[in-house]
């Protein structure tokens, strides 16, 4: 079962998410493209969360 993400805060044109379980950070940009950055968090675990129609949804990250 995916990590549930909180939305922490908004900023213009994104906003930044948190795994209250492992830490993890994401920054999103909320333009068209939806530009995923991961700031920090354990990247072996698949990870949710939505807010006023936005949903998120980062899989796990594989190494090679």
């Amino acid at each position: 079962m995916p990590h549930l993400m909180e939305l922490i805060s908004t900023h213009e044109g994104s906003q930044e998410w948190i795994c209250p379980i492992c830490g993890r950070v994401i920054l999103l940009e909320t333009n068209p493209s939806r530009v995923e950055i991961v700031v920090d968090g354990d990247l072996s675990e698949s990870h949710s969360g939505s807010t006023d129609g936005l949903s998120l949804i980062s899989r796990t990250v594989n190494d090679g």
